[in-house]
């Protein structure tokens, strides 16, 4: 359960299948990923294919 004195956001964020999938989500792993675990108190992401 969570704390309702600690505001949460949730994102979701779609995207259109790239037309070069591996380079996509090597990118997204390397990249997107890091920048997002920077936040204290970021909840795990779990992309999903």
């Amino acid at each position: 359960m969570t704390d309702p004195a600690k505001p949460r956001a949730r994102f979701v964020v779609l995207y259109d299948t790239p037309s070069d999938v591996d380079a996509f989500e090597r990118h997204y792993d390397d990249v997107h990923i890091p920048l997002v675990r920077q936040y204290p108190g970021a909840a795990p992401v779990h992309p999903q294919s």
